[in-house]
């Protein structure tokens, strides 16, 4: 009977030990168990197309989060823990306004505390627009390219004196191609309506939307 109590004796502390160290067979744990120091994270982050700055883009690092400043810069205070040091990807995610996000899993290495990252800038860009006579012009850049623009708006404000002030929009039409990237659109809009009045000379503003849901207007005035 002694060999079969020494086996049941043995396979619980078996078991035992396995579990108290199953972190040597997984690799890591699910959550850190332990702080082992803070690294100052930092770099910039930057238009792809133009290499120049982003602004109050949200830089997040396994949820700790921060924002860049007006030249693109941002630091993160980020606690390395025993996950980090076992090779456990940080999830990192990037956003601003206008742009596309940035999502990326990177191990975070003590020796490697500056993390630059670039976002593509998603959103039409009105270059410029003007009127003459009921004819009103827009040309509109889209870093997808100009099939990527699927609206395009001139928004007018008809005055009736002493009254109201009104909007009404008019559709653009492309009329010709600029650029791979860039197009000419135009209308043709009523000097007068009916119940809204006359409209403003000076004043009209136009929008733009494209197949990525981005959206863009601009106001212009001439005195």
């Amino acid at each position: 009977m002694k060999p079969h109590f020494r086996l049941f004796l043995f396979v619980p502390l078996l078991l035992i030990y396995l579990n108290c160290d199953s972190d040597n067979f997984t690799g890591y744990k699910y959550e850190s168990q332990q702080l082992l120091d803070t690294l100052p994270l930092s770099g910039i982050v930057v238009n792809t197309s133009t290499n120049s700055p982003v602004r109050d883009a949200t830089v997040s690092i396994n949820s700790f989060e921060t924002a860049t400043d007006e030249n693109g810069n941002y630091l993160i205070l980020y606690p390395y823990t025993l996950d980090d040091e076992r090779d456990k990807p940080a999830s990192i995610f990037v956003s601003a306004k206008k742009y596309f996000n940035f999502e990326v899993e990177k191990i975070i290495y003590p020796g490697e505390t500056r993390l630059n990252f670039s976002l593509i800038y998603g959103a039409p860009i009105i270059e410029s627009s003007w009127r003459y006579g009921n004819i009103c012009e827009a040309i509109i850049f889209d870093y997808q390219g100009v099939d990527n623009i699927t609206k395009v708006s001139g928004i007018f404000i008809y005055i009736i004196p002493q009254v109201s002030e009104t909007e009404y929009e008019v559709t653009m039409n492309g009329v010709k191609i600029v650029s791979a990237n860039s197009a000419l659109y135009r209308c043709n809009f009523p000097n007068y309506i009916e119940g809204l009045g006359t409209v403003a000379e000076a004043r009209h503003k136009i929008t733009v939307s494209d197949k990525d849901g981005f959206s863009e207007s601009m106001a212009y005035s001439y005195f």
